[in-house]
């Protein structure tokens, strides 16, 4: 969308925005109603986005405007709104100061309307609410659809359960204490009207009995504090002005609602129905709205995850109360909960009660399914979409739940850094999605603790590249603050989390003129990975609800053998795409070749009756290491069926038991073969997507290799090479074809990454199986000729001297007197060779930010070489952003991991400008004053982590030789 809404980010004013369009409410991968754009100019509607942080309902309406014009100037596809509110003003990590009155700007509040009517081409998503996950709206204290939680012993609200045991083992800290489960009774029943309980026990070989008792209690969480806790001092954020008295709770903050039930979604609901849509609203909301949205949980209860209804359904689902395993459930809610200390209990079955557990957890996945289904029924009824990052963070089925999204989204930050665990954990994300259909998988891209204003765009595009990778296919860029003045805040501008995370982007960053080119890098991969269906080669089964951010299959064989994989749960089998025809599973969407089942994978009714349903109908199922016998919940009549019903397809031909090392190998022999294979010393991932017309396979590689990559396909295909950073395409020539298959010679860089078009139809022109040695490029010139660019003899130029001036980028002389402005300077330098800025000789560059103009010159055609054709420029790798003017022309963009570009158009005879522009990030300029960094009047200390200095200075400037490499063009004939 193009411009905010205070009713949609902050909750107090509303920005129109007449000429822009929403998505509307179909958005999955058949014929989603957008327009697409074209591969070299994609649509908003399939471009990145960027979280977009207002720090509360006082921000001027302007500047809004403004930040919103420039994130479409530089190719943001739209804005996902978030209220910030000092991230809900209760993290002691951030103890800012309250710089307005909230009883006015608060979320939720009538501040003022104001309207903008420039059109930025954008769409919005918004949250539902402000603080730190967007899920609580202003509510009355005793709303019974609030969060709730259970706490022990003793407690003012209703009780839900008493029950006894007997304690046969003690244990000591945080060894817990083993209960006789034939001892555990629920005595509810026995406690009269004044809550009173008598009881007598029977002789047992114990050391002692214990009688819990459970009630439930409301958690009242604030998603954002309001001003009566402001001036009581009852949070971290305390007041940097003076509070008035809320003229009711509308005024006086947000509450966190239940996520389990009908009532909890319908607390949001009603709010926003009630108080901050008009008929009007509604409208404009068909016009420029895209998502509405949910961040991650992060609103733990202190005792255990509760809802009202929670011990009905259990009951209904798992035929046995949960009440007397409630000791049981409270010891699983350890790191899921507010860390309060509470008696732990085991019980002496061989699996410690641990199936108890899993009943309660399948039931609270179920419950807030439901919650998610009727968020987004809501959202669909204003003709929206509901978006929302489901269920990590709490003991949930993740994947049973995110089809129950219209656009689920995941995250960089909460995923495993390892390279190959953060790539599983998407693939574990992306697996039930693509079964149910969705067109979109977003990602909050680029929050790392503890690196503020030095994330690089290459450090950025590395998370970019693995999330597509894994299944991601759109990008929330994490983040864009807003840029106009804030109060108690020093230059360069308001900041989020009190500079903890990464990033703050926009128009304070010196390379913030040049994002455009990452941008439509990303926006371009973007088109390619929404467009047609996903075709993935195998499955693996995966039943959970501790959700673990990394590998899930660890060993790397499978990766290696060019086989593409992803995750279902068996709740994900009773989706109507999850059947099997021509011996594939979901041949309408991931087609998958075979399903991998492991020994220790936990097996439900369900999923059993699945896989062999799978099976006798065709499907390769696989048993890695062996039938699991594992069972899910407390139901020995449900496991002694999966153990019959595993075993009774293993006869099937189709079945296969095979050791569990070694896999890749076994889906080989047994006729498993992937639709992308390389052979490589280096570790390639890819992605296949394709449609009635055409395949696209994107890949990235990890190390400098010449690698094949085979694509496995009928014959009479015509490939071309997608280039993400220019928009161009062209045609590949060089490939050896058989009657099953295409193989392509690719040399890429680590961390670069290729597309390949795939497309019914006769290669036109010419193509040979190899390119000559020191080729650049071949083309077709005929159906009998090709045309080669070739190095071969001619000896590469390194440029200089050079002439560099540096535009530096400083504060104000009085930091807080930050009207959005900077301080900019220019000196100059002549450099023999190319070095770091903080290491030119007899300068003092260490702690200058900003931009670098570099200037030489070429002579050309190079002395005795009157038959080159043109050249190549070499940069080697690039610290953040660089541009190339040859003659004053701008080259195409460059990508940043192997910075090189044909700049044979633009040379002339004789003497050649050669300009090079590069920009910074901030760090080196902010890190003398680092200390001295304040945002809302929070700085840079942080309670309970500790303190977090400045990330280390780093390298400025062009860090390698620049290289010209000539070359000249041959004829050959095929």
């Amino acid at each position: 969308m193009a411009r905010s809404s205070y009713a949609l980010a902050a909750a107090a004013g509303l920005f129109v925005l007449p000429f822009c369009h929403s998505r509307g409410t179909n958005d999955q991968v058949n014929n989603p109603n957008i327009p697409y754009g074209s591969f070299n100019n994609p649509s908003a509607y399939v471009r990145p986005k960027w979280r977009y942080w207002i720090p509360d309902a006082s921000v001027d309406p302007v500047d809004v405007t403004n930040d919103f014009a420039e994130a479409a100037a530089q190719g943001a596809g739209g804005m996902e709104l978030f209220g910030y509110y000092l991230y809900g003003g209760t993290n002691p990590a951030y103890p800012a100061y309250v710089p307005t009155d909230w009883a006015e700007y608060g979320w939720g509040t009538d501040a003022r309307k104001t309207k903008a009517a420039n059109d930025n081409n954008m769409i919005i998503d918004f949250a539902l609410g402000a603080g730190y996950g967007g899920a609580g709206v202003p509510s009355q204290y005793d709303d019974l659809n609030l969060q709730q939680d259970i706490q022990p012993f003793y407690g003012t609200g209703p009780l839900i359960s008493a029950s006894t045991g007997l304690v046969i083992s003690e244990g000591v800290g945080n060894v817990a204490s083993v209960l006789a489960t034939s001892s555990l009774t629920e005595v509810t029943h026995q406690v009269n009207a004044q809550g009173h309980i008598s009881l007598s026990f029977p002789n047992a070989s114990g050391t002692h009995y214990i009688l819990s008792a459970f009630y439930l209690i409301f958690t009242h969480e604030r998603e954002q504090i309001g001003p009566l806790d402001i001036n009581s001092n009852t949070f971290a954020a305390k007041a940097g002005v003076p509070q008035s008295q809320p003229a009711s709770f509308r005024n006086n903050g947000s509450n966190v609602w239940d996520h389990f039930s009908v009532g909890g979604a319908q607390v949001a609901i009603n709010y926003w129905n009630k108080y901050l849509f008009t008929d009007t609203t509604k409208k404009l909301l068909k016009k420029v709205g895209n998502y509405v949205w949910e961040d991650s949980i992060e609103y733990f209860p202190r005792y255990a995850w509760w809802t009202t209804h929670l011990p009905k359904v259990f009951q209904q689902k798992h035929g046995y109360s949960i009440n007397k395993y409630l000791p049981i459930i409270v010891r699983g809610q350890v790191g899921f909960v507010n860390n309060v200390k509470v008696p732990l209990y085991n019980t002496d079955q061989a699996d410690t009660g641990l199936s108890y557990l899993e009943d309660y957890r399948q039931t609270l996945t179920d419950m807030y399914s439901i919650y998610l289904q009727t968020m987004g029924d809501w959202a669909n009824s204003l003709g929206l979409q509901y978006s929302a990052q489901p269920s990590y963070g709490a003991p949930l089925d993740m994947l049973a739940n995110i089809p129950s999204v219209n656009a689920p989204e995941s995250e960089t930050l909460g995923f495993s850094q390892d390279i190959d665990g953060f790539i599983d954990g998407f693939r574990q994300f992306s697996g039930p999605a693509n079964l149910a259909g969705k067109r979109v998988i977003s990602s909050e891209t680029g929050a790392y603790q503890g690196i503020a204003y030095s994330e690089t765009i290459p450090n950025l595009l590395w998370d970019v590249k693995r999330a597509f990778a894994g299944g991601v296919n759109t990008h929330v860029f994490h983040g864009y603050p807003y840029s106009g003045y804030y109060p108690n805040t020093t230059w360069p501008g308001f900041a989020g989390f009190d500079f903890e995370y990464c990033e703050m982007h926009g128009p304070r960053q010196p390379a913030w003129d040049f994002y455009g080119e990452f941008l439509n890098y990303t926006a371009r991969n973007q088109w390619v990975l929404q467009t047609g269906i996903p075709k993935v080669d195998v499955a693996f089964y995966l039943k959970a609800v501790s959700y673990y951010f990394g590998a899930s299959y660890s060993p790397t064989d499978v990766q290696a053998a060019g086989y593409t994989y992803e995750y279902l749960s068996p709740d994900n089998f009773a989706l109507p795409t999850a059947h099997v025809a021509n011996k594939e599973l979901a041949p309408d969407r991931q087609a998958f070749r075979a399903l991998i089942v492991r020994v220790n994978d936990t097996m439900t009714v369900d999923g059993a009756t699945s896989i062999a349903r799978y099976a006798q109908r065709g499907l390769p199922v696989v048993f890695a290491g062996g039938v699991p016998t594992l069972f899910w919940g407390n139901n020995a009549t449900g496991a002694a069926y999966v153990n019959k019903t595993l075993r009774s397809i293993r006869s099937l031909k189709n079945v296969h038991t095979v050791p569990f090392a070694g896999l890749a190998a076994s889906l080989a022999n047994i006729g498993v073969v992937p639709r992308t294979q390389v052979s490589a010393n280096g570790t390639w991932h890819s992605q296949w997507r394709e449609d009635t017309a055409n395949a696209m396979t994107y890949m990235v590689d990890k190390k400098v290799e010449l690698d094949e990559l085979e694509a496995l396909s009928e014959k009479d295909l015509w490939c071309r090479d997608l280039d993400a950073w220019t928009g161009e395409i062209t045609p590949i020539t060089v490939f050896t074809e058989t009657k099953t298959s295409i193989t392509i010679p690719l040399t890429i860089a680590g961390n670069q990454t290729v597309v390949i078009g795939i497309k019914h139809g006769k290669a036109v022109g010419a193509c040979t199986a190899a390119a000559p040695p020191n080729a650049v490029s071949v083309s077709a010139v005929s159906a009998s000729t090709y045309s080669v660019k070739s190095t071969t003899g001619l000896a590469p130029i390194t440029l200089g001297p050079w002439n560099l001036t540096i535009e530096a980028w400083s504060p104000p002389a009085d930091l807080y007197a930050f009207n959005g402005s900077t301080v900019k300077t220019n000196t100059s330098y002549t450099l023999d060779t190319l070095v770091p800025w903080r290491h030119i000789p007899n300068t003092n560059l260490t702690n200058v930010s900003g931009r670098g103009y570099y200037t030489t010159t070429l002579l050309w055609p190079p002395a005795g070489k009157g038959n080159v054709a043109g050249a190549i420029i070499d940069l080697g790798s690039i610290v953040h952003f660089a541009r190339v003017y040859v003659n004053g022309a701008l080259v195409p963009p460059l990508d940043p991991v192997l910075a090189r570009a044909d700049i044979g158009a633009y040379l002339k005879k004789g003497t050649n400008k050669v300009e090079i522009v590069v920009a910074t990030t901030l760090i080196n300029v902010i890190s003398p004053f680092w200390d001295e960094q304040r945002t809302s009047g929070g700085g840079t200390t942080f309670y309970g982590i500790g303190y977090l200095g400045p990330s280390p200075i780093q390298d400025y400037g062009l860090i390698y030789q620049v290289v010209v490499k000539p070359y000249k063009t041959v004829v050959y004939n095929k």
